[in-house]
């Protein structure tokens, strides 16, 4: 029987021991490997033969006789050892391809490529790109090894090729060679076609990225420009976002993922001059992460990869900001996330909400800024509660009352509410109205979506991302339209000066949406929606509810502001008057 003692510094290791490495202890192989050390440096050839079950050493024997060649050999003498690990069957033309990869990355990593004649270089880095297609491994990931080097005609290649040794138009010659390479098909004919490798590459890519998310939000744009990068998805893949958009909402349809905002939805807020406000936002379903979680819990070598302890917890890592604890994700838009998160000095549950893309956005910082201003001066019952701002280099978030309850959207999904407590909530909302006009904000973004109902006739409003106040400059763009487009009053999509009585329209939208289940007009899509609301007169004679309650609605809605309610006042007065309340 082998007897090994175990040092105190040992660990599990999940992979080859290389040479110094003593987490654990030799499996008694020393010998062997100090043998095919002399084989290999005095044969120069020949085929070794090294057989034993799963876990025994194998590897880790032939790598430490080579580490030892490279450490014992010659001074006078470069050793390069290419190490390439083959674990299923393969063919001649494949195993070449690997070797010549292999090749390429061991003489780069040791800085020796460099010291190649020219021509051995050239041929080299040819060789190495037109072998990239044909392994998961992509153009970009392989050649971040080759030293960055102008290849001459406006190409960014990286290449290792030496620009004073070459004339302008041998230079650009290879240049133009490497592209056609990287792009065309390789000399070994493929199982399948290039084109259908890559799509299939890239839904991998997609794929495996969506899974790796932990949960977080993203939109489409993320995975061609993340950290800062070129982006996840290769260009050599040629996945344009409009396919990778369309395999996300595939996954989202099956359950994979669940979307936090449509791309084009009328009831998405647009931000003219924010790109991002107009996309789409997921996140993996909660389900998917629980059952990767549980799969990463109950294996050793899946752990060891992700860098996870034995007993991972149940939930993805909590974040701190401040003294705020983020727990996990309860909103997001085309500008920010919202947050659970937990006071941790006060011992409260907040709402946490925090700007997505900070950094070089002086626009968004500004609007943010602007929101936080306005919130901190506010105090009424159906207004979400300021309570504190964190501004950082990278951070900026809003700390708010958490409102723990159903938005008015989701009422609603269980069946339009019956005329008297709409009439309920639109008292309470009118109450608020009132109370902004007097504090003069305005442009609130009035929307189901953004009334929460704690109490079924206790309405908040919880979001003036996009509010504003009359003296303030405007942050937005010049011809950039603010708003949700089902439920923006007309003379936002025009361009014409907005005040208060742009928030009575979407007061008035948001009760037709509460009495029926839908907007007041409704379309294919948001650019159909903002048309309409400049040549459509809504019609509210068919609604469930009383005439005057209807009267009310009508004047709300008018497109010239100068028919509405021109106060916030003067709809509270009406609306208290309607049947539904009165009784």
């Amino acid at each position: 029987m082998l007897s090994l003692p175990l040092k105190r510094s040992f660990r599990y290791v999940h992979e080859p021991l290389r040479d110094g490495m003593d987490a654990i202890p030799s499996l008694g192989n020393e010998q062997l490997a100090a043998e095919l050390r002399d084989r290999i440096a005095y044969s120069r050839g020949g085929t070794f033969l090294i057989s034993g079950f799963r876990g025994a050493g194998k590897s880790t024997t032939v790598l430490r006789a080579l580490d030892a060649l490279v450490r014992d050999g010659d001074r006078g003498e470069l050793v390069v050892p290419v190490v390439l690990n083959i674990a299923r069957s393969t063919d001649t033309d494949r195993l070449l391809f690997a070797l010549v990869r292999r090749i390429f990355e061991s003489l780069n990593d040791e800085g020796l490529l460099a010291r190649l004649p020219t021509e051995t270089q050239q041929s080299l880095v040819l060789a190495y790109m037109r072998t990239s297609l044909s392994f998961k491994q992509t153009v970009s990931d392989a050649l971040e090894r080759g030293a960055v080097a102008d290849a001459g005609g406006g190409s960014a290649l990286k290449t290792v090729v030496p620009k004073v040794s070459l004339t302008a138009k041998r230079t650009r010659s290879l240049a133009h060679e490497a592209q056609f390479l990287a792009y065309s098909e390789t000399d070994v004919e493929l199982p399948v076609p290039i084109d259908e490798d890559r799509r299939r590459l890239s839904a991998y890519y997609v794929i495996d990225w969506v899974l790796r998310s932990e949960g977080e939000p993203f939109r489409t744009a993320d995975l061609f420009a993340a950290d800062g990068n070129a982006g996840e998805l290769d260009p050599l893949l040629r996945a344009s976002p409009r396919s990778v958009e369309q395999l996300l909402r595939h996954l989202a349809d099956h359950g994979v993922l669940e979307t936090l905002r449509r791309a084009g939805d009328g009831d998405a807020t647009l931000i003219g001059d924010v790109p991002a406000a107009q996309e789409a936002v997921y996140q993996l379903a909660s389900g998917v992460k629980r059952a990767l979680l549980d799969f990463a819990r109950g294996s050793q070598s899946e752990r060891a990869a992700l860098g996870m302890p034995a007993n991972p917890p149940t939930e993805r890592s909590q974040i701190v900001i401040g003294r705020y604890r983020l727990q996990r994700v309860i909103g997001a838009g085309g500008m920010s996330r919202v947050w659970l998160g937990h006071d941790e000095v006060l011992g409260r549950p907040v709402a946490v909400k925090m700007l997505q893309a900070l950094i070089g956005d002086e626009s968004l910082s500004a609007r943010f800024r602007r929101e936080i201003k306005i919130l901190a001066a506010l105090d009424h019952p159906n207004i979400v509660r300021y309570f504190d701002a964190i501004e950082r280099r990278d951070q900026m978030a809003i700390i708010m009352e958490f409102v723990n309850g159903p938005t008015l959207t989701d009422l609603v999904a269980e069946g339009p509410l019956q005329a008297e407590e709409v009439a309920r909530i639109g008292a309470k909302l009118a109450h608020a109205l009132v109370y902004l006009e007097h504090q003069n904000v305005f442009r609130l973004d009035m929307k189901p979506g953004n009334v929460m109902l704690p109490e079924r006739d206790e309405p908040k409003i919880i979001d003036l991302g996009i509010a504003r106040h009359p003296q303030a400059a405007d942050i937005t763009g010049a011809g950039s339209m603010i708003g949700t487009p089902h439920y923006m009053a007309p003379e936002q999509v025009d361009g014409k000066p907005l005040d208060h009585r742009g928030d009575i329209y979407a007061f008035g939208a948001t009760m037709v949406f509460a009495l029926t289940g839908a907007p007041p007009i409704e379309a294919d899509n948001a650019m159909d929606v903002l048309q309409k609301l400049l040549t459509v007169d809504i019609d509210v004679s068919g609604l469930p509810c009383s005439r005057e309650f209807r009267q009310v609605l009508h004047t709300c809605l008018r497109r010239d502001p100068n028919e509405r309610f021109q106060h916030a006042a003067d709809l509270l007065t009406a609306l208290e008057a309607v049947p539904e309340l009165v009784a």
